[in-house]
């Protein structure tokens, strides 16, 4: 829009510069002028524009055939503003969240309150929440609103499979891909738990013989510890295992330092005892030459004595002379009592010597005991283990049967889906069909009458089955512990062959 005005001829009369600001002046109106009606055109196209996009926009949404979001959806929203007054971007922080599609199939959102979300696509989602702010706040253009999925609602699988339940989805998964995810098809809970039997009874089995060599190594060394034998023979039928050879072995180790231990106590007892009747022998020969020397000081005292009485000797002699015998009867003691603590070492170094072979014999009676009654235990136990075993090898064919007359049961799918309006449909499917979130997976086997196999499997399992005991017989059915593994092997790759 142009406005013309009149400019009057410059007059003469007024200063130049003062015209000059005058038609500065007159030329901002103008320009003002012109800002203010093209502000005021710009608001009404833009209004106008806005009625458009949103028919435009509802009308696209009902046309549209992209993701619908369901309750148990989460959304993740990214708001932001484009302020041209300072030139910057506005995030709206309350909004730049995670939010879930809850059960009434709203969103609730700070400012905004709930928002319907159930049966929306992410877009349209985003330009819902768009026109909501553009009217709550008044603003001039709407925000621009990113709306992710952050996580979809899960899906479900029941039936025919090893875990049925809940699994998170992701987008492209078909029916064999949740199946594998769920664990695959169930296998027979008889079948599971029989391979597990027979493989447990094998490893018992084979921890008990070794325990049992264990516990039979260490009952010939005890024995040769309690007859006091100078060498350690194991029978015929722990040599020749070759199993046992590292257990003899410890054995042998065991028993050499445990005899060279208590020879070496008993030889030092043996040499003090040998030194002390040593040492009372020549206490005793000391004793025995002082008795002498007492005798011949008491003969001299006598003789003193009786020339004293004839008035032959001084008084004097006879005193020294007694002096002298006391003196040495006092030594004769000393020696009586060095023989007599001699003597008591000499019994106290016995007495020790007793005490340590009975010590000794003692601690190997108890261990000897308690490593017999533990080997009683142990044979207990082998038998009741290889009963187990015989009983699972001999039901596993028969089971074998029933898991290879099912191979060849068909599978039916089927997947029940609820819309975004609450409809309820249910369809077949197959195995590279696309599932979608919250769907339901139903896994149907066909039970058919089991059909009799004759697999090698099943062969070698009928070998391997022990013949049953006579009814009035109480003898335990042995399983050789190779027939067991190669049962149990065989068991389970019949098994796992009707997988």
């Amino acid at each position: 829009m142009t406005v013309h005005t009149r400019q009057n001829p410059p007059d003469a009369s007024i200063p130049l510069w003062k015209n000059s600001c005058k038609t500065l002046a007159r030329y901002a109106l103008q320009v003002c002028g012109c800002a203010l009606m093209g502000a005021l055109l710009l608001t009404s196209s833009q209004r106008a524009s806005a009625s458009g996009d949103r028919a435009i926009d509802e009308s696209a949404t009902s046309s549209t055939s992209a993701y619908h979001l369901g309750q148990g959806d989460k959304v993740r929203l990214k708001v932001f503003a484009w302020r041209a007054a300072k030139d910057e971007i506005f995030a709206w922080s309350p909004l730049n969240a995670e939010f879930s599609v809850g059960v009434s199939g709203a969103v609730s959102l700070p400012l905004l309150g709930d928002v319907q979300a159930a049966g929306l696509s992410p877009g349209e989602l985003s330009r819902s929440i768009a026109y909501r702010l553009q009217d709550r706040f008044g603003l001039v253009e709407r925000p621009e609103i990113s709306v992710e999925i952050a996580q979809y609602r899960p899906f479900y699988i029941v039936g025919n499979v090893a875990h049925p339940g809940e699994y998170a989805f992701r987008p492209g998964i078909t029916v064999l891909q949740a199946m594998s995810i769920a664990g695959g098809e169930a296998r027979s809970l008889d079948a599971l738990r029989l391979r597990r039997e027979i493989i447990s009874s094998s490893g018992d089995l084979d921890v008990l013989k070794s325990e049992r060599v264990s516990l039979m190594a260490r009952k010939t060394r005890l024995n040769a510890e309690l007859s006091a034998s100078d060498t350690l023979e194991f029978p015929p039928l722990l040599v020749s295992n070759p199993d046992a050879r590292a257990i003899l072995m410890q054995e042998q180790q065991l028993f050499r330092a445990r005899k060279s231990a208590f020879d070496s106590q008993l030889a030092a007892l043996t040499k003090l005892n040998n030194y002390l009747h040593k040492e009372a022998d020549s206490a005793q020969a000391q004793l025995t030459t002082h008795q002498r020397e007492v005798e011949l000081v008491q003969e001299e005292l006598n003789s003193i004595k009786a020339l004293v009485a004839k008035k032959l000797a001084i008084q004097s002699r006879r005193v020294e002379l007694e002096r002298n015998f006391m003196q040495v009867q006092g030594e004769r003691l000393r020696l009586e009592s060095g023989v007599m603590r001699v003597k008591q070492e000499i019994s106290k170094t016995q007495l020790n010597m007793v005490e340590l072979r009975n010590n000794r014999s003692q601690e190997i009676t108890t261990e000897l005991a308690a490593t017999e009654a533990k080997l009683d235990q142990v044979n207990r136990r082998i038998e009741t283990t290889n009963d187990l075993l015989a009983d699972s090898i001999s039901v596993a064919p028969r089971l074998a049967t029933l898991v290879t007359g099912k191979r060849n049961a068909d599978v039916q799918y089927q997947i029940i889906r609820i819309s975004s309006e609450g409809n309820v449909t249910q369809f077949p499917a197959t195995e590279q069909t696309t599932i979608q979130p919250g769907d339901t997976i139903k896994i149907d086997q066909d039970r058919e009458e089991p059909i009799m196999a004759s697999s090698p499997a099943d062969k070698s399992l009928a070998l391997n089955t022990p013949t049953s005991a006579p009814a009035n017989s109480n003898a335990a059915v042995v399983v050789p512990p190779d027939s067991a593994k190669a049962a149990a092997n065989a068991a389970e790759a019949e098994l796992n062959s009707g997988h």
